[in-house]
Formats: structure tokens, C-alpha cells, sequence
């Protein structure tokens, strides 16, 4: 939202990295610059709060449109199950992003298409508004024109011609996307962003590539597309050309990169209901002992879904209202004991540092696209293994403290942190779950090491009743080789959860074949 507030201040929308000192002339397309303005009013007006109110009425208002859609034609049970198992998938983006506004636009340009046999004027008119809306809130607006692709090629496939008219809608909806602050290249960003990617996000990897890190953690969607594909074989008769068309191509897309598991939802929602409802319809004629039984199972298995998701949400989060900092204190510590000049970061705090600390600049931020490809492949990540790129930046920008987010689960080892605690001329002065805070042994910076110093025989565990938090803290100690205090840290989860079950959420710990972590340790746990 510090993108919003300085589009407003400036009058323009950014075209370079304004927010980090390592490249701040950068170009920086801003694809979703109109969608920070919104959140920045709305936070303005009624707190973070109200932000998560009005992103949980975009939501909802996108899944109304699409049962606005089904109710009037389908039953009930089919309806509530396929809405069950895809709002699971859509728990799994819930932080508060500008594609909920894309999930809205998926969801109008669906009923539009297929709630009107012809594009009349008005219709026309809705989705290119609609469109150029979304070219300035989201990387997603490719998917307009795409969708009305589809629609056209379904009529096509049906009645083996597609008049000049919805032709001219395509055209004009595809022209939409020019109506943004980059024009042209803009308009085909979408389809050029990932050449300069060079951070392996999680989320923007394939299925197939989570499912070799994770293995149980997407079974639930390559189930739900192999469900969906089988909906699709045994009711062929009662498909439409649509319905295949959107199917295939949002799994595919879904398939590619796990992002885009909102527009798989929000596609191929309508196909799944119709084929779920006339499947059970088919096959219930043959049982009569008992009224539309079919029904009653989906009915309780939803049922059941439900209460165990929300069980699950609970068990993790709580019960309560609000949003999680988890940077909160680890930023504070820094403001409340004014340490200055450069910081080092690295990418998952970047976002949350310039939040908190603008117009002090950051040595990196969480927007691959804002930065050069060979920074992250030739410097960021090698210098994760290899200490000595470090000390070759810290003799360029010289920096006076170091703030990292330690929650990177993709090993138990971390060199660079193992050359942090033990010989970088750095000492920890902070230390949570979620970051930890370190500053240069200098004159400048004697009284808060005195005062503030963090050593192995400083820290206890005796407090600490999160499950959670209490991993998080192992998994940091094994990065620095702090290996007795991540027994002690084991020794304590033990205590406060004897099942062990916190560990089935962090399967890298398995991988990591953790010597005090016994395979039996991960079997313990028994959900019923």
C-alpha cells in the first residue's frame, strides 16, 4: 500500500524500484497499482481491519455471482459439495492480495457469457469496462479476453460459426488492456513477467514440482481435477464445449503454477455442479429404498468438511478477529532503539520492513519482478552457501544491523545464518519465532549489545506453549548450529503437545532427518 500512497502523493504510478537501495532505478511495472489505492483507502478510513472486512466481501461477492448462477438450475447437494471442497482450496490464499479482485472479474465474465446466447450492447459494454478495471488491478486481466476466447470457440464448436459482432467484443475487450499507465507493454506483461523471475517462489511453482517437496500437501488438488475430468468422461452427453474448454484450460493453468489454483476454482465451478448434479441424478434412479440418497451423503459429507476445516483453522490460529504481525516486534525493536543506517534483509521480511521504516530504504523487498533475474541467481541465493558474497556486500553498503526472517523451511541448514552467529563481527541482540535482529559490534552500537545481547545459555523455553512457535525456534537453531538449544526446544514441544501432531505441518523437518527426531516421532500423531 506505500506504492498507493506514493502514486497519490506524486500523481503518477511508479516506473522504477523507488523502495530499495541495492537498485533504485530498476524498472517496475505496478500491474496492480489501482488495487493498493483501494486497500490504501480502505485502511485509511477503517484500519486493517475494515481491509479484511471489505477483501472477505470481494470474496463473497464473487462466489455469490457463481451461485446465483447454479441455484436456479441445479440441486442443492451437488451445489454444497463442490462449494465445500473448492472453499478449502480457497482457504489456502487467504492473505489479503489485489487478485480477489480478478476472482470478482473471473466470476462476471463467466455469468455474462454463459447467461446470455448473444452479446448485446449493454453486455458488450459491462465487460470492457469490467476489463480495463482489471488491467490496472491485476496481473490476471489476461484471463478476459481468454475467457470470451473460449466462449466464442464453444459457439463455434456448437453451431460452427461466431458472428462479426462477438467478434468485435473480443477485439474491444482485447484493446482494453492497452488502457493502462504502461500501455503496450503493459498490456503484455502478464506474458513476459517471468523471464525476470529469478526468486523460486513456492507458489509459483508447478504442481508436479510442490508435490516432490510436500508430497500429501497437494493431493487434495490433483484429486479434485482427477474428480473433475472423471465428472466430465462420465457425463459427456450432458457437457458442453464450455465446459471442457474451461476445465482443460484452467487445469492446465492450475497444473502450471499452484497461483493460479483461484482461477481454477472460479472456472471450473459451474462445469463441476453441472456434471456432479447430473451424475447423481443419473445413477440415483437406480436406488429407491431411500429418497435421493446420493444427496443425504453429500449433505453430511459437507457437513463434516466443514467442521473438520474449521477445527483445523482453530487448532492453528485460534479463535478471534484480526490479522497476524509477525514482524511486529522485531521492526520495533529496531525503531524503539533507533538503530540506523543500512540494514541487510532478506526477501521474506522485505515487504513488512518497508511498511514500517519508509523512506528508509531496504536492501531487498518480496517483488522478484522489481529486481534484476542475476541478483538473486548470482548473488542473493549463492550467498545463502557461500558467506564470502556477504562480506562482499557488507563492504559496499556497510551495514549496521541485520533483520532476517527465519522461517525459511527449505532446509535445516543455512550457512550464511551458521556465519551470522559465529564469526560476521554481528551480535543478536533480538530473537522471535519469526525474525531475528543482529547489529555491528561498533562504538555506535556498545550500549545496545550490552544490554541486549542474545546467547545459547540466555534463552529459555520454559514459557513457551505454541506448538508452532516452538518448531519455528528448532528449525532456527538447527540453521546455526545451535544444536542443544534445538533439543531443548524439542524437549519443551514434547511437553505442550505429546501427540506430536505439529509436526504433519512441516514436513521439511522430515526431509531434514534430524537426528533427535526419531521417524516414529512423525507417526505418533493419530487424527482419529
Amino acid at each position: 500500500m506505500l506504492l498507493a500512497q506514493i502514486t497519490l502523493q506524486e500523481q503518477h504510478v511508479p516506473y522504477t524500484n523507488l523502495l530499495s537501495f541495492t537498485y533504485p532505478n530498476y524498472p517496475f511495472m505496478a500491474t496492480s497499482w489501482l488495487s493498493e489505492i483501494i486497500f490504501y483507502g480502505v485502511v485509511k478510513a477503517g484500519g486493517f481491519s475494515a481491509l479484511l472486512l471489505f477483501s472477505t466481501g470481494i470474496t463473497l461477492a464473487a462466489c455469490l455471482v457463481q451461485l446465483k448462477f447454479v441455484l436456479s438450475r441445479y440441486s442443492f447437494g451437488p451445489i454444497l459439495a463442490v462449494s465445500t471442497l473448492y472453499l478449502i482450496f480457497l482457504g489456502t490464499r487467504s492473505d489479503i492480495r489485489p487478485e480477489f479482485f480478478s476472482m470478482l472479474f473471473v466470476s462476471l465474465f463467466i455469468f455474462i457469457l454463459r447467461s446470455y446466447k448473444k452479446l448485446m450492447l449493454l453486455t458488450s459494454l459491462i465487460l470492457i469496462v469490467i476489463e480495463v478495471l482489471w488491467v490496472n488491478m491485476h496481473i490476471y486481466f489476461v484471463i478476459g479476453p481468454l475467457l470470451i476466447a473460449l466462449s466464442l470457440l464453444d459457439k463455434f464448436i456448437v453451431h460452427k460459426e461466431v458472428s462479426i459482432k462477438e467478434i468485435l467484443v473480443l477485439v474491444a475487450v482485447s484493446g482494453a488492456t492497452l488502457l493502462n499507465p504502461n500501455g503496450l507493454r503493459g498490456a503484455l506483461y502478464p506474458l513476459v513477467v517471468f523471464q525476470n523471475y529469478g526468486f523460486p517462489i513456492i507458489e509459483n511453482q508447478s504442481i508436479y514440482s510442490l508435490f516432490q517437496l510436500s508430497g500429501e500437501g497437494v493431493l487434495l488438488p490433483i484429486i479434485c481435477i482427477l474428480i473433475l475430468v472423471a465428472l466430465l468422461i462420465i457425463g459427456k452427453k450432458n457437457t458442453k464445449p464450455i465446459d471442457w474448454l474451461l476445465s482443460i484450460s484452467f487445469s492446465i493453468l492450475f497444473i502450471s503454477n499452484y497461483r493460479n489454483i483461484l482461477l481454477f476454482v472460479f472456472a471450473t465451478f459451474i462445469p463441476a455442479v453441472s456434471q456432479l448434479n447430473f451424475t447423481i441424478k443419473r445413477y440415483s434412479r437406480k436406488i429407491t429404498s431411500i429418497p435421493h440418497p446420493p444427496f443425504i451423503v453429500f449433505y453430511l459429507l459437507s457437513i463434516f468438511l466443514v467442521i473438520v476445516v474449521i477445527a483445523m483453522s482453530i487448532s492453528q490460529l485460534g479463535i478471534g478477529f484480526g490479522m497476524r504481525d509477525y514482524g511486529k516486534k522485531s521492526v520495533g525493536f529496531i525503531i524503539q532503539n533507533k538503530i540506523d543506517g543500512r540494514l541487510y534483509n532478506n526477501f521474506d521480511i522485505g515487504g513488512y520492513l518497508i511498511y514500517r521504516l519508509y523512506p528508509r530504504f531496504v536492501f531487498l523487498d518480496n517483488r522478484p519482478e522489481a529486481y534484476p533475474a542475476s541478483f538473486f541467481e548470482k548473488t542473493y541465493l549463492p550467498m545463502q552457501d557461500n558467506p564470502a558474497i556477504f562480506r562482499q556486500l557488507n563492504s559496499k553498503y556497510k551495514f549496521n544491523a541485520l533483520i532476517v526472517s527465519h522461517r525459511d523451511g527449505v532446509a535445516l541448514k543455512n550457512n550464511l545464518f551458521r556465519y551470522f552467529m559465529q564469526n560476521s563481527g554481528f551480535s543478536l541482540v533480538y530473537l522471535d519465532s519469526y525474525a531475528f535482529v543482529m547489529v555491528q559490534n561498533s562504538t555506535a552500537n556498545r550500549e545496545i549489545v550490552k544490554k541486549f545481547k542474545i546467547t545459547q545459555d540466555s534463552i529459555r523455553f520454559s514459557d513457551e506453549q505454541d506448538p508452532r512457535e516452538l518448531i519455528y525456534y528448532l528449525s532456527f537453531f538447527g540453521k546455526i548450529g545451535w544444536n542443544d538449544k534445538a533439543k531443548e526446544a524439542f524437549s519443551q514441544l514434547k511437553k505442550v503437545d505429546p501427540t506430536l501432531c505439529s509436526l504433519k505441518a512441516f514436513p521439511f523437518l522430515r526431509q531434514a532427518e534430524i537426528d533427535f527426531i526419531s521417524e516414529n516421532d512423525f507417526r505418533k500423531c493419530r487424527i482419529i
